[in-house]
């Protein structure tokens, strides 16, 4: 049972340092795992239960029983799909200027809209404070993926991510974040922007981030990094600058992999 999970560990860690340099596997096999986990976490008490009456009453079959369940464990890790979910409410908001998702995993979609509207599926809670608005992950309520879905209407935001593991897709015409800010997460975001009227300042730490930005071409940008492990790939015409750059990365102890691309 070691061998088996010391050959698992070595091929899912070949598979994530080789998505740090490459399209392989990328990030959304970690975002798989720690779903799966979050679902078949209960295989591990039973391959415990096995193996101690295994223990005690020394029968090979029990033990084979029990490398079985582990490796059915480590399989559905690796292969089970994401449960499909559905919205199930929708809420409005006004004066809204701080938006913060914190715990569990998140599908999270961001939109235009007229109005500031928030649409969850089961187990979502979302809470008004102020300005700031709260979205949170009550895993203890159902094991499940999680799906938000913002529309924003034309204003400037800050937006983090805490603590969670997190894909983020956005169909905006212009950018509309004045900071993203993420934290102690797994984080898969892609963004197209058409206009960068507003300056971005984007930081991360002690996270796994992978990033992909369209910008428009000229649009200046810099990185600043400091411990950790930064892959970044440029495409198009834009320019790397220190000086008022549109986008300041800020990356601070984690694994970051970052795509910007002009148009």
């Amino acid at each position: 049972m070691r061998m088996i999970f010391g050959i698992f560990l070595i091929l899912v860690g070949i598979l994530f340092l080789l998505s740090v340099f490459s399209d392989i596997a990328g990030f959304s096999l970690f975002l798989r795992i720690v779903h799966n986990f979050q679902l078949f976490w209960p295989l591990i008490l039973i391959v415990i239960g096995v193996y101690i009456i295994y223990l005690g009453v020394k029968k090979r079959w029990i033990y084979f029983l029990s490398v079985g369940v582990f490796v059915a464990f480590l399989l559905f890790l690796l292969v089970w799909p994401n449960e499909d979910v559905s919205y199930k409410e929708q809420m409005t908001f006004n004066g809204i200027g701080s938006i913060s998702f914190e715990g569990g995993i998140m599908k999270v979609y961001i939109l235009e809209g007229e109005n500031f509207k928030v649409h969850t599926s089961e187990g979502i809670e979302v809470k008004k404070s102020g300005s700031k608005l709260l979205i949170k992950d009550s895993t203890w309520r159902k094991f499940a993926s999680k799906l938000v879905k913002l529309e924003l209407p034309p204003d400037i935001y800050e937006i983090s991510f805490e603590n969670g593991a997190f894909t983020v897709n956005g169909e905006l015409n212009e950018n509309r974040f004045s900071r993203i800010l993420v934290r102690d997460c797994v984080l898969n975001m892609n963004f197209e922007f058409l206009k960068m009227d507003v300056p971005l300042y984007f930081k991360a730490e002690d996270c796994v981030l992978e990033s992909s930005l369209e910008v428009p071409e000229g649009t200046s940008y810099f990185v600043e990094k400091g411990d950790g492990i930064l892959s970044k790939t440029v495409r198009g015409k834009l320019l790397e600058s220190s000086l008022d750059p549109k986008i300041l990365f800020d990356f601070r102890e984690g694994v970051f992999r970052v795509h910007l691309e002009g148009r």
